[in-house]
C-alpha cells in the first residue's frame, strides 16, 4: 500500500498539529488521534484527485463512492467533498478559471473542515440525537465561516509563481481574472478585508444561542485560529519548532505564579 501511495503527502507532524490546537484538553487524547487519521484520508483523496487520476478514472472513483455509501445518513457521507475535488480538478485539467464566487463556493467544501467537524463532533462524545446529527450535516454557517476563513488563508500563502506554474488555483487568481485592471496586491487585501468580514460572521454565530455544546463551538473558532499559522508556516522546519515548542519545551513559572512561554517562531 504505502508503495502504491507513493504520490501521496506524508506530513504526519502537519496533520497532528490541528486536533492538537483545537482540542488540546487532555480527555479529547483518543478524539485527537482518530482526528489525524480522518484529515491524512482527507489528504490522501485530495492527492488522488489532484496529482495521481485520470479524469476517467476520477469519474468512476467519485461514482463508486457515491453508489457504495447510498442510504447512509447524510452526516456519514463524503460525497460532497469528493465530488468538490472533481470540480477541481476538471478545472485544473482543462485550464478553466473559475470566477471568484463560483471557486470559493465549491473550495469551502473540498477544504474539509465541514468533514473533519463532522467527526469530531461525534468523537469529542457529545449526545447524537437526531436533532444535532441533521444540523451539523446541514453545514451550518458558523462551519462554512471557519472553512471559508481556512481556504482564503491558505490561498493568500499561495504565491505567484506557483500560480503561474499552474500549480493550483485560488481565489486570488479568480479574482483578478474579473478585475483585470487590478494588481495582486489589491486582490490580496480584498481577500485580507474578506477574512475579517468571515471572522467577525464567525463570531457572531458563536455568540447567539446554540443547540451545539460550547466545547463544541469553541473547536471551530479554533480551526480557524490555526488555520492562519498554518498557512503561513508551511516549511515543515517551522511546523516541527510549533510542534517542540507546544508539545516538548517547558513553560518556566515565576515566583508571582505568571506563566513564561517558551520561544515560539513567529506567525505574523
Amino acid at each position: 500500500m504505502e508503495k502504491e501511495l507513493a504520490f501521496a503527502r506524508d506530513q504526519i507532524h502537519h496533520w497532528f498539529m490541528w486536533p492538537v490546537a483545537i482540542v488540546p484538553e487532555p480527555q479529547y487524547s483518543e478524539c485527537r488521534v482518530d482526528i489525524t487519521k480522518a484529515i491524512s484520508f482527507i489528504y490522501l483523496i485530495d492527492d488522488i484527485y489532484e496529482m495521481y487520476g485520470s479524469m476517467d478514472e476520477l469519474e468512476l472513483f467519485t461514482q463508486a463512492i457515491t453508489r457504495e455509501i447510498h442510504g447512509l445518513p447524510k452526516y456519514m457521507k463524503w460525497t460532497s467533498l469528493c465530488e468538490a475535488f472533481l470540480v477541481e480538478a476538471k478545472w485544473y485539467r482543462s485550464g478553466q478559471v473559475p470566477r471568484a464566487k463560483k471557486y470559493l463556493k465549491n473550495a469551502v467544501t473540498s477544504t474539509g473542515v465541514h468533514a473533519v467537524l463532522i467527526h469530531m463532533y461525534f468523537l469529542m462524545g457529545h449526545k447524537v440525537t437526531s436533532e444535532t446529527a441533521q444540523l451539523i450535516s446541514n453545514d451550518p454557517q458558523f462551519i462554512r465561516c471557519s472553512a471559508t476563513i481556512f481556504r482564503l488563508w491558505d490561498d493568500l500563502s499561495t504565491s505567484m509563481e506557483e500560480r503561474e506554474r499552474g500549480d493550483d488555483s485560488s481565489y486570488i487568481e479568480s479574482y483578478m481574472k474579473e478585475h483585470e485592471d487590478e494588481s495582486e496586491e489589491s486582490a490580496r487585501e480584498h481577500t485580507t478585508n474578506l477574512i475579517i468580514i468571515m471572522w467577525k460572521r464567525l463570531i457572531h454565530e458563536s455568540l447567539k444561542p446554540s443547540p451545539f455544546p460550547h466545547s463544541f463551538t469553541i473547536s471551530v473558532l479554533n480551526i480557524s485560529r490555526m488555520a492562519q499559522i498554518v498557512c503561513q508556516n508551511q516549511e515543515d522546519s517551522t511546523v516541527k519548532d510549533h510542534m517542540k515548542s507546544l508539545l516538548l519545551d517547558p513553560i518556566s513559572l515565576s515566583l508571582d505564579g505568571s506563566a513564561t512561554p517558551p520561544n515560539m517562531p513567529s506567525t505574523l
